[in-house]
């Protein structure tokens, strides 16, 4: 108990940074609602620092998509109860930490454009990229998940290892965060290290509701290589200033960094 108060308590600090009403790195987002083929609610487990003490956090996802376009969303504040597994080490976000929005990622197929915002070391940042390729191979491995017949494929992308579980059942080739390519919807997919993970818990499918698409501004789109320049500046910002200090058994004081893990890996700049 005391270790999660401690990192909760660190992760309230690191919010500090993060304007909740004007978020001024990237534009406001303008709601318009449509309607979509599929619906998702994925539970997404994150681990945000690994080390001194590793904190893994338990949030929510929504998967909208169809055959032209698709929304994911994730870390977002949400009134929403999340169900931590008894005997987990799993922690929620503190309420107000995210903002409603979180971090999104929105891809239009016809254009092959895929557009992110992400909540990186305490700042959103909007970016702009081409939709990515995987390297996607069926191992041939059955099973079932979400209650549903479902196939394995590995990949490896932007310095991770991932293993997915697809059903052709639903015909939609869409996944939670930056995922597709594959003949059906992902079902699961993780990584190698069990630092990531997205898990459907319930699917609409047809789904008949109306949905939220954010339009973001073009004028504050980064691309890649700006996108990783400011990353590691704000990576060594928070490096610097976001610092831990402990007692040793000699009642020695010691200052530790806490540093956030990232799903994609700076030192990875082979792209697409």
């Amino acid at each position: 108990m005391r270790k999660k108060i401690l990192l909760l308590s660190l992760l309230a600090v690191i919010s500090c940074s993060l304007p909740h009403k004007e978020v001024r790195t990237i534009s406001k987002a303008q709601i318009s609602p449509t309607k979509k083929l599929l619906f998702v609610k994925y539970e997404v487990i994150s681990t945000v620092f690994e080390e001194p003490s590793k904190l893994v956090v338990m949030s929510l996802g929504e998967l909208y998509a169809d055959d032209v376009e698709s929304l994911f969303r994730w870390n977002y504040d949400t009134d929403e109860k999340i169900d931590i597994p008894e005997g987990s080490n799993y922690v929620t976000f503190p309420p107000g930490m995210m903002d409603k929005t979180g971090n999104v990622i929105q891809i239009n197929y016809l254009e092959k454009t895929l557009t992110q915002r992400e909540n990186l070391y305490g700042s959103y940042l909007l970016t702009k990229e081409r939709v990515p390729k995987f390297n996607w191979k069926i191992t041939g491995k059955k099973g079932k998940t979400s209650g549903m017949p479902a196939f394995q494929a590995k990949c490896s992308f932007r310095g991770r290892d991932y293993i997915a579980w697809f059903t052709p059942k639903i015909p939609v080739n869409s996944g939670p965060w930056k995922f597709s390519g594959l003949p059906g919807l992902i079902l699961d997919v993780y990584d190698n290290q069990n630092k990531f993970r997205f898990r459907a818990k319930t699917i609409e499918y047809p789904f008949d509701g109306p949905i939220q698409m954010i339009s973001f501004s073009k004028e504050e789109q980064l691309d890649w290589e700006e996108f990783t320049t400011i990353g590691e500046k704000l990576k060594d910002k928070i490096r610097r200033k976001n610092l831990a200090t402990s007692k040793d058994n000699n009642g020695v004081m010691t200052v530790e960094v806490f540093e956030q893990v990232r799903q994609e890996l700076f030192d990875t700049l082979s792209y697409h």
